[in-house]
């Protein structure tokens, strides 16, 4: 008879550390799909310019936005060097190491996803075994019960994040060259803005720009996934509250 309530108990613990790798793995996910959608959004990139004044410095025989799709599709899918006499070697070093460390971004994306299927899976296979032993009207409440946890848990895991790079957005400048300190194996990422065009096209305000948009997008998609969890756990108390104010009506 003790075995019944022990293997409850384990099925319960698994269950929570899939929710949690879900969680995790999902979070990540967000992060990384929003930096890759806003990293290649010409259109963002465009604003950029007009906000700093970037075509001002360069000659008018310049078409910067031509430059810039030539650089998103090296940094998105090129190889070897970089096809253009834009940039200078030293610019062209740098330009391949940032390509790398997408690649290596994007293997975390693909990883992360993977590790939330493999979770979704395994959900699906702890939620049957546990079910299988309640009644219908408990299965409804316990499926309920682990939707509204896995979304509270994804929307807890992206504000933990937020968290953590709230505390970079507010130490930017330090934390920026931190950064290319750990990621980059050269030093070519310190450039001179007034020879170098990498860094007359992006100042260290379009970098602080890009990584507040991924924040808050992220946050967002965390604050979706939140509420989506809250408004499940009650939502029979918010349908009944519902039905009667409109029966009162």
């Amino acid at each position: 008879m003790s075995s019944g309530p022990v293997h409850k108990k384990q099925l319960g613990v698994l269950l929570w550390a899939v929710i949690v790798l879900l969680a995790i793995s999902t979070s990540i996910i967000i992060y990384i799909s929003t930096f890759k959608s806003l990293a290649f959004d010409l259109g963002f990139y465009e604003k950029e310019y007009q906000k700093y004044n970037i075509r001002d410095r360069f000659s008018p025989a310049v078409n910067l936005t031509y430059e810039t799709v030539v650089l998103l599709d090296y940094l998105g899918s090129g190889e070897g060097r970089i096809n253009s006499t834009f940039f200078d070697e030293r610019e062209i070093t740098h330009l391949k190491e940032v390509r790398d460390l997408y690649k290596r971004f994007f293997s975390l994306l693909n990883i992360c996803m993977f590790l939330s299927v493999i979770s979704i899976i395994l959900l699906f296979f702890l939620v049957g075994r546990r079910i299988a032993s309640l009644s219908s009207h408990n299965q409804d409440a316990f499926l309920k019960l682990v939707l509204s946890r896995v979304f509270v848990s994804i929307g807890l895991a992206v504000f933990v994040f937020f968290l953590f790079f709230l505390i970079l957005v507010f130490t930017f400048d330090s934390s920026f060259i931190r950064f290319h300190e750990l990621f980059f194996k050269t030093d070519t990422w310190m450039l001179d803005p007034a020879k170098d065009n990498l860094i007359r096209m992006y100042p260290q305000g379009f970098f602080e720009d890009i990584f507040t948009r991924i924040i808050l997008q992220s946050v967002f998609f965390g604050f979706f996934f939140l509420l989506l969890g809250v408004i499940l756990k009650h939502w029979d108390n918010l349908s009944v509250k519902f039905i009667k104010r409109h029966k009162k009506k």
